[in-house]
């Protein structure tokens, strides 16, 4: 499988620059799995209404229009203000040939008065989500295009829900995808915790500090086949 990962590493660039870097990426038919980073696509640092992230979600989908990858462009992230607090959530899109297979969310919250760059990155707003809505977030997470089996989660959704729970409907993911924003995962997780399948993929785009990562299950150990990092 050919993998292209977006290397964000913080810049500033706008959204029609990221959206014309996939676009070129998929026109060059070069990739079979496209993956950016979390936290890729804001509003100006701010959020996006509903509305425009189901825009922009349709505008990332058509790029993907007859050709042969999967984009999981990363993350988008929307919401509404509300009291003292904003809550928001942060949804990455299953994207494949003009169609959306999927979408997966992480629900967090900030307080109003701090720009998002500020935001703490992991306050869930259920407190009880990792028990009682564990096998609800696993079922929504799980999708088969072109006939591989894809788990898809966002930064500390992999530690949190890889650690609580296994099912036999998710012990045979052939590529497992982390979108994160500047936890390595790869690192903190043994293999003996991921649901691939022998030979399966596990692969992280991370973003603002990248340590992003692509690695082979072979028997009960992660071969590494690409290391990306940076020092700060």
């Amino acid at each position: 499988m050919r993998i292209g990962l977006y290397h964000h590493i913080g810049s500033e660039e706008s959204i029609d620059a990221i959206i014309d870097q996939f676009a070129r990426a998929l026109d060059a038919d070069e990739f079979d799995l496209l993956v950016g980073p979390e936290y890729l696509f804001t509003n100006d640092g701010g959020l996006f209404e509903k509305a425009a992230k189901d825009g922009l979600v349709e505008r990332l989908a058509e790029l993907t229009l007859g050709k042969k990858a999967v984009l999981i462009p990363g993350t988008i992230v929307w919401g509404n203000p509300w009291e003292d607090f904003t809550i928001y959530a942060n949804s990455a899109p299953l994207l494949y040939d003009g169609n959306v297979v999927g979408e997966v969310t992480k629900h967090s919250v900030r307080p109003a008065d701090k720009t998002f760059a500020n935001a703490s990155m992991a306050s869930y707003l259920i407190p009880e989500f990792h028990s009682e809505y564990l096998p609800s977030y696993f079922s929504e997470r799980s999708f088969t295009i072109a006939g591989k089996r894809y788990l898809v989660e966002i930064c500390d959704d992999h530690p949190f829900a890889i650690n609580v729970m296994r099912t036999p409907l998710l012990s045979d993911i052939d590529v497992h995808v982390v979108v994160s924003n500047e936890n390595n995962h790869h690192f903190t997780q043994p293999p003996d915790k991921l649901l691939l399948k022998e030979g399966g993929l596990f692969v992280e785009c991370n973003g603002q500090h990248p340590s992003s990562y692509v690695g082979l299950l072979k028997g009960n150990t992660l071969v590494d086949l690409y290391v990306s990092a940076l020092e700060s």
